[in-house]
């Protein structure tokens, strides 16, 4: 995970939507252990990737 933060972090076009969809399967995972705050946290970050991502190219 800390890969794609740095990353994303220094190239977001490249790299935030794999970085969003970690998040999205550490989210499940979590889930699936009951760390639920964790997974919460981990999903929400996500969405917020994703949104932007569809703010910034409807199209795609």
């Amino acid at each position: 995970m800390e890969i794609y933060l740095r990353l994303a972090a220094d190239n977001p076009a490249a790299y935030e939507p794999d970085l969003a969809a970690s998040l999205g399967n550490l989210g499940k995972f979590l889930t699936e252990v009951e760390r639920w705050g964790e997974a919460l946290t981990a999903t929400q970050e996500a969405v917020e990737i994703y949104r932007r991502l569809a703010a910034d190219h409807p199209a795609a």
